[in-house]
């Protein structure tokens, strides 16, 4: 359970600052402040009346091994789902200074040691989104599974604020278009995109992983296709004849990656190639 500043007065004691603060107008917010983190964390105000906990490494940054910082933008998630939860953790685990919010107290316990802040509060109250201090630079990604209401409110709210990138989950493309009417920088659909990887997958089994570059241009991981075995790159001909280019090698054996290789590079059956091209001729090679 989450202490309550209540109970704690009712036994006598004051509750711990470090678990809960209170906007100027009442309790509209309660933020579960990281017990672990990167640096040690100062209490400051923000805002009007709102108490937070910044770290001392300054915001959009994470700090390096020799003290000096990478500028990093700060993220801001919105809806603690399967897919925000574990956004919020993969980012804090690499160094982001990611802030969660949810308006579920259990969800947000749980985020609360894999996020630099994490805050119980309604994603659809602007006032008090105004209040925890989102920034116009600030990534926001909004995830809100299939309530298109409450992420068309909060795009709307985050265009009134300013931010300049907002990324919102939807769940098909009919909530896409609308999403993308009313200020959304970027539309996600997770499960579509997976459906997509899997069957490319399935038809094509050499090819191991793809980043779409645009609708026709993709850069793919695939593995070594026998008739590559021994050959040289420059032997193969394969802006010529598959029209795709290589642009890295992954070496499995030795762990090392060959980035642009030479035409005289000889590709070997444990290779992995990373290659540029057509999604078409790019599924040929599978």
């Amino acid at each position: 359970m989450v202490p309550d500043a209540h109970d704690a007065g009712r036994k006598g004691g004051a509750p711990d600052p470090g678990l809960l603060s209170r906007t100027g107008d009442g309790e509209k917010a309660m933020e579960l402040r990281t017990r672990g983190g990167y640096g040690r964390l100062r209490e400051r105000r923000e805002g009007i009346g709102v108490r937070t906990l910044r770290e001392e490494v300054p915001l959009g940054r994470t700090k390096s091994a020799d003290g000096g910082g990478d500028e990093m933008k700060r993220v801001v998630v919105i809806g603690l789902g399967i897919f925000g939860f574990h956004l919020v953790k993969d980012l804090f685990e690499n160094g982001v200074e990611v802030i969660a919010i949810d308006k579920n107290k259990e969800l947000v316990q749980k985020i609360r040691d894999f996020s630099t802040k994490a805050i119980v509060a309604d994603g659809t109250d602007k006032e008090l989104m105004e209040s925890i201090g989102i920034h116009e630079d600030d990534v926001v990604i909004v995830s809100f599974g299939e309530d298109l209401a409450a992420a068309t409110l909060v795009t709307l709210h985050l265009k009134e604020l300013n931010v300049k990138q907002i990324i919102v989950k939807a769940p098909n493309d009919e909530h896409k278009r609308v999403l993308e009417r009313v200020g959304a920088t970027e539309v996600l659909i997770p499960e579509k995109e997976m459906a997509d990887k899997i069957a490319r997958s399935l038809i094509s089994p050499n090819v191991l992983d793809f980043i779409p570059i645009s609708k026709e241009f993709t850069v793919s991981e695939i593995a070594s296709p026998p008739a590559f075995f021994g050959k040289t790159i420059g032997q193969l001909h394969l802006r010529t004849k598959y029209h795709i280019e290589v642009i890295a090698v992954k070496e499995v054996l030795s762990d090392r990656v060959v980035m642009i290789p030479r035409a005289d590079y000889v590709i070997k059956d444990s290779d992995i190639l990373v290659v540029i091209g057509r999604r078409e001729d790019i599924e040929k090679l599978g």
